[in-house]
């Protein structure tokens, strides 16, 4: 990131600019504050930008700081959405919304989208439907990803909850997946030696975090909030690239999540309690159908 970039994501700079918003005659829009790059291309499909500022701010951190520090007497303009993480799990829900702070449904939005048609189209459209198997169809597949998808969880929700500073960010798990008959599986040792190694500021040790992996082993998380969606479409991507059953080899994260925002409709995203809070603030767009 560039020191001009990173000035304009402290937190107090992007208070101090929607402040000076407010001066403009049609700058007492209400703002919606979004974690993330790729989140704003998804939120703009839904949000109406007629009357809502849609605004990213980069790394949850300082949406909070954001959110906690705005002037309270203009907090009634600001609102904003960021990825729940472990906050469900942690029942942070009702701290966060007193901050006007909402949560995804689950772990995050990736997650959301995993678990809705959205994700059958992107299995529709990889699917290699030449080879005739009833193995592996979408419920197989997710079924296959999360299992791996919550192992690497649950290091996260340790990093997380004992502040290890772990470097999670940008990591590849090519190199700690074993792919065997059609299925997936986590070299732990591996990751957890990989992580140490990437992470300068971790004093952690391999032997403690595995003593806490096992404490957690009677922990029944809910898939859906232990799970990361990133880890989820790594994981995916390895698979596609390793089986039969699934047309292409050059798939990547990137493209998989990109996918997955483009065929994830309003319609897909009714059904969650996020859609719901955010219609109620009368941000969602109005779709006019002409006949």
């Amino acid at each position: 990131m560039s020191s001009i970039q990173e000035a304009s994501n402290k937190p107090i700079n992007i208070i101090n600019s929607i402040l000076m918003s407010f001066n403009h005659p049609d700058g007492k829009k209400k703002n919606l504050i979004i974690e993330g790059k790729t989140d704003i291309k998804l939120f703009k499909n839904f949000i109406n930008e007629e009357k809502v500022k849609v605004r990213a701010v980069t790394g949850k951190d300082n949406v909070l700081k954001v959110m906690t520090n705005f002037p309270v007497d203009k907090k009634c303009f600001i609102h904003a959405v960021v990825d729940a993480d472990f906050d469900h799990i942690l029942n942070k829900k009702d701290e966060r919304e007193r901050n006007q702070i909402y949560l995804t449904d689950f772990h995050d939005m990736e997650i959301i989208m995993i678990l809705s048609e959205s994700f059958d189209r992107l299995f529709n459209e990889y699917r290699d439907y030449s080879i005739e198997n009833d193995f592996m169809n979408i419920e197989k597949l997710k079924s296959i990803v999360f299992e791996v998808c919550k192992q690497i969880g649950r290091i996260r929700y340790l990093n997380y909850v004992n502040n290890y500073e772990l470097k999670f960010k940008n990591i590849s798990y090519d190199d700690c997946i074993i792919y065997r008959n059609d299925n997936l599986m986590l070299d732990i040792d591996n990751l957890l030696y990989k992580l140490i190694q990437r992470s300068e500021y971790s004093m952690v040790g391999i032997d403690v975090l595995k003593e806490k992996l096992i404490e957690l082993e009677n922990i029944n998380f809910q898939l859906e909030q232990i799970c990361c969606g990133h880890d989820f479409t790594k994981l995916l991507a390895i698979l596609l690239k390793k089986s039969e059953y699934f047309e292409g080899k050059n798939h990547s994260s990137e493209k998989l999540e990109s996918s997955l925002r483009l065929s994830f409709s309003i319609d897909n995203f009714k059904s969650f309690e996020l859609y719901k809070k955010l219609h109620s603030l009368g941000m969602i767009k109005t779709l006019s159908v002409s006949i």
